[in-house]
């Protein structure tokens, strides 16, 4: 899924470069934020009636599978190392809490923290 969303937007050239120094080595969308904003105009490039709404769709889906993906694993692995059940329970609601948490601040911050929030989150899980 990953290539596939990469070479739409490398295909119809709907994409900035960002000059680590500042400004930008490539334009092509100027005031567009870094992110799904980039597939969102890729597939209406090719589809301009259901292109934003079909990738809002899509990364909403997404997102809450992925979500209850990382909650199952880790409360299989919780589960898995757990020996007490009374201390098991409790790191079960802790994770629970932690993933509400997460959820949260997930949905209120900018695009670009709850990037960087997803990066830290895929890098404990690995």
């Amino acid at each position: 899924m990953c290539t596939a969303t990469a070479l739409m937007i490398l295909f119809t050239g709907q994409y900035n470069v960002e000059n680590p120094a500042d400004g930008f080595i490539v334009q092509h969308l100027p005031a567009t934020e870094m992110g799904p904003a980039f597939t969102q105009q890729a597939v209406s490039h090719h589809f301009p009636t259901i292109g934003n709404a079909f990738v809002a769709l899509a990364l909403a889906f997404f997102a809450f599978t992925t979500i209850m993906a990382y909650y199952y694993i880790a409360e299989t692995n919780i589960s898995f190392v757990g020996q007490k059940k009374q201390h098991k329970t409790l790191l079960i609601w802790i994770l629970r809490l932690l993933i509400l948490v997460s959820t949260y601040v997930g949905c209120t911050s900018t695009a670009k923290s709850a990037w960087a929030l997803g990066d830290i989150g895929v890098g404990l899980m690995a």
